[in-house]
């Protein structure tokens, strides 16, 4: 049995939808910034574990906001789907 959600119910998903991508994009521009902080900063000074573990840090921030992307689509879809949102 196919359920639809309301207009109501609709509009939450894409506001949802939304500030996922927000919060996605601004983790990636923190890891954005990050990187070159790093890239400045061994530039100046010898690489150390402490950077590296920094460089980690900021690497693993980007690939999050990346993994992000797809859920704040898929909510969106959902939103603007009709019909069938949830088939079962």
């Amino acid at each position: 049995m196919p359920y639809e959600f309301s207009d109501d119910e609709a509009e939450k998903m894409w506001i949802f939808g939304n500030q996922i991508m927000i919060f996605s994009s601004a983790l990636f521009v923190i890891g954005l910034f990050g990187v070159a902080d790093i890239i400045l900063t061994v530039l100046r000074a010898p690489f150390t574990f402490e950077i590296f573990f920094r460089l980690l840090a900021f690497l693993g921030t980007i690939g999050i906001s990346i993994l992000l992307i797809r859920p704040s689509d898929n909510f969106k879809k959902i939103s603007v789907s009709e019909g069938r949102d949830i088939s079962e």
